[in-house]
């Protein structure tokens, strides 16, 4: 099954199409937000006040919204007409927080996805080392658990800068709809999520065909 990288749609009113509060931005609410872009491998401990957001003047409503408080790394404010159609599709490990978006007359919600723990295959799958451009530098071999990828990515950035771990196969023993592989921030929708999208003419999103080489067992 072919997978496609998602992001904002820039060229769909400003971007970011959040870029205030309707309140005083205070110091913890900078702490909160920063904290929550870091927020890689499981869900937040803590969240940000996620119902004052106001959305700019010139910006163009879309059912995914752009904000400077939150990063598509790990997840994006999403319409209810946009998660109806992602709850029939499979989706992992994920979390739905309330958001509120002054201005907009419909319902938002934060949509957190962490990287992918359970259903990767680590013995089937595949691994090479590559440069921060994705060029391949050469296999490797012996990552066997979600674990052991983490800390070999680790070891070869600090011993090996400007490089990391990335895989060259994924064998999922359940087939995902979405989802993030560990070590990449970018998050994959798998084709056929894709088509469903486009025909219920969800807005805010672009899509990049990934060539990631991911299969389900």
């Amino acid at each position: 099954m072919a997978y496609y990288y998602i992001k904002h749609d820039t060229e769909r009113g400003s971007f970011e199409q959040i870029k205030e509060l309707n309140r005083e931005l205070k110091r913890e609410d900078i702490e909160f937000f920063n904290n929550l872009k870091l927020c890689r491998s499981e869900h937040p401990k803590k969240m940000p006040d996620l119902c004052s957001f106001k959305i700019a003047e010139e910006a163009i409503t879309t059912d995914i919204l752009s904000s400077i408080f939150l990063s598509m790394n790990n997840g994006f404010l999403i319409s209810d007409k946009a998660i109806n159609i992602l709850n029939s599709f499979a989706i992992n490990e994920h979390k739905l927080f309330n958001a509120r978006v002054d201005g907009i007359s419909g319902s938002y919600s934060y949509l957190f996805l962490p990287e992918e723990r359970e259903y990767i295959d680590y013995s089937k799958s595949e691994f090479i080392k590559t440069n921060l451009l994705g060029i391949k530098k050469g296999g490797v071999n012996g990552i066997t658990s979600y674990n052991f990828f983490t800390e070999t990515n680790i070891h070869i950035q600090k011993t090996e800068p400007g490089s990391r771990l990335s895989f060259d196969r994924v064998i999922l023993t359940k087939e995902l709809d979405v989802l993030r592989l560990p070590g990449d921030s970018r998050i994959l929708i798998s084709e056929k999520l894709k088509r469903a999208l486009e025909q219920e003419e969800i807005t805010g999103l672009n899509y990049k065909l990934s060539g990631s080489n991911i299969t389900s067992d």
